[in-house]
């Protein structure tokens, strides 16, 4: 079974964009999970989760065992007919997160759906393994240079 956790910092923060990624897998056939911070009996070994949130990524991985995640970007890039927004060219800044030094696929899918969208990554000084900001999210306040 594959289930999408939709994370809740993305449907308070952006409910518009939560709202699409929620009916877009649904078109899918994705099943919506519950919250990562309650019970997780109804996974099963074998399962996959997709998630938009590092912080899920990271309470998933700590609490299963035999359950495949992935991020919705790994997911919509095997969508060969997934609807890219065309952004003409413009430039974005992409700071990675530290949650995901560790993570260079999800680093990776994140480049790859940007340019798929046709926007020109500028990239800050402390990316990819070497990213040193959290920002702001539901649960914190940000951190810079957190020890890991």
């Amino acid at each position: 079974m594959i289930w999408y956790i939709y994370g809740c910092d993305l449907n308070r923060n952006h409910p518009e964009a939560g709202k699409a990624a929620q009916q877009y897998m649904a078109r899918q056939g994705i099943q919506p999970g519950h919250c990562c911070k309650y019970d997780l009996s109804w996974l099963r070994a074998g399962d996959t989760i997709v998630t938009n949130c590092t912080q899920c990524d990271l309470i998933f991985a700590e609490r299963t065992r035999d359950v495949k995640i992935m991020s919705l970007y790994e997911y919509v890039l095997n969508d060969p007919d997934f609807p890219w927004k065309d952004y003409g060219g413009e430039t974005m800044i992409l700071q990675d997160c530290f949650r995901t030094r560790d993570d260079a696929v999800l680093q990776e899918a994140v480049r790859r759906c940007m340019s798929h969208s046709n926007i020109r990554i500028l990239e800050t000084e402390h990316n990819r393994s070497d990213a040193d900001f959290c920002g702001v999210w539901l649960n914190n306040p940000a951190a810079r240079d957190a020890a890991l």
